[in-house]
């Protein structure tokens, strides 16, 4: 039997994921536990970060 997490999505709506793989890491902060989740893809919307400090907003030229 698979172990879920449990968490709430960004609406407050409570919801479950099987977790398939968990690591511990320790950083200067203290530990972390890493947890690789399956979501279906037609129930969650993704969102990319490229890491950018900067948002594009910030660069807009309005001479």
């Amino acid at each position: 039997m698979p172990i879920h997490l449990h968490y709430r999505n960004d609406m407050g709506v409570e919801q479950s994921a099987p977790i398939l793989a968990a690591r511990n890491v320790e950083t200067p902060d203290g530990h972390v536990l890493l947890l690789w989740v399956y979501l279906d893809h037609d129930k969650v919307e993704y969102e990319f970060d490229k890491g950018d400090d900067e948002s594009d907003e910030d660069n807009l030229d309005l001479d």
